[in-house]
């Protein structure tokens, strides 16, 4: 009677096993097994990611501490980015070769700035032309700096306030360079001791002009082939009367409005006692102590630096 209760028992199991396994066919997808305590804790020391997926786990070793990477090479021509990520390569190919890139122009008439991405040209709009300005203040006392993301904010505070400021050192022997960011100490080691170089190439036909960083490579296609060019308005004067100078970088916007209109300038006196000479540019200074101080080096201190507005 026991045994014909447990043939019953398997008989009755029997579709619902079959159920489950064709259920299991269709789908075709398997959901990565969860950890026991449902957390998988990352087990290189210091490290303190935890998850309670598999899969994630995987991908948090591979980004973050290089464990069983999968790289993923760029296939155009004489290029050596690789990348952990597939879609890397893809944002890779879009900023640096223009492979299925997707342009997001300015809305402003008569500008013909365009981007590849949307936040960029939402900064372009604050920066250039103001629009959705959100000022960030720097709360430190009598500083009355501001910008227009939280992100250079944060760069002020670490560079003229030493806030928040996590130091990278340089691990080449005998080199002493620390930076403020991870960004920064990898430019260093590519430009400096030609470490993990990464070389970008203008795409023109004809041109074969190489750099270290993607953004040099944006920069040489604006002056030189006048791609892509964002251009810098002059802020001086009313809409009735404002100065149309335009440039296709920062600086020489600044340069332009201290030399032209005395807007910004910060004045650099000779040291030189007795001489009353004073420069709106460290070159000019330069030039200046070579000429008439040769015996001298010129040493321009910010104790006796004056600013006009």
């Amino acid at each position: 009677m026991d045994r014909l209760a447990a043939l019953l028992s398997v008989v009755a199991s029997a579709p619902r096993l079959k159920e489950t396994k064709m259920i299991v066919k269709a789908s075709g997808n398997v959901t990565p097994p969860l950890s026991s305590n449902n957390n998988f804790t990352c087990d290189v020391p210091g490290c303190k990611y935890s998850t309670p997926r598999s899969d994630s786990m995987k991908t948090h070793n591979a980004l973050k501490h290089g464990v069983n990477v999968t790289w993923y090479k760029c296939d155009v021509e004489n290029c050596t980015h690789k990348a952990k990520q597939l879609s890397d390569i893809n944002r890779h190919k879009a900023h640096v070769h223009d492979i299925g890139a997707r342009w997001f122009p300015c809305s402003e008439e008569g500008c013909e700035y365009s981007s590849k991405n949307p936040g960029n040209l939402r900064n372009h709009m604050a920066n250039v032309h103001f629009i959705n300005v959100v000022w960030h203040h720097c709360q430190q006392e009598g500083c009355v700096f501001k910008a227009k993301s939280s992100g250079h904010l944060k760069s002020h505070l670490a560079n003229k306030h030493l806030i928040g400021v996590k130091w990278h050192s340089c691990d080449r022997p005998g080199c002493t360079h620390r930076a403020k960011s991870a960004g920064d100490l990898r430019k260093h080691r590519a430009n400096i001791h030609n470490i993990d170089v990464v070389w970008h190439f203008c795409p023109e036909k004809g041109c074969d002009y190489k750099a270290k960083e993607a953004g040099q490579i944006s920069k040489h296609k604006a002056h030189v082939h006048n791609i892509n060019v964002k251009w810098h308005y002059c802020l001086s004067g009313t809409n009735s009367s404002r100065c149309k100078f335009k440039a296709k970088s920062a600086g020489h916007i600044r340069n332009h409005m201290q030399n032209k209109h005395g807007i910004g300038v910060v004045f650099q006196p000779c040291s030189v006692v007795g001489c009353d000479y004073k420069a709106k540019q460290p070159c000019e200074l330069s030039r200046h102590m070579k000429r008439n101080h040769p015996e001298l080096p010129p040493s321009p201190t910010s104790d006796n630096l004056t600013t006009t507005t």
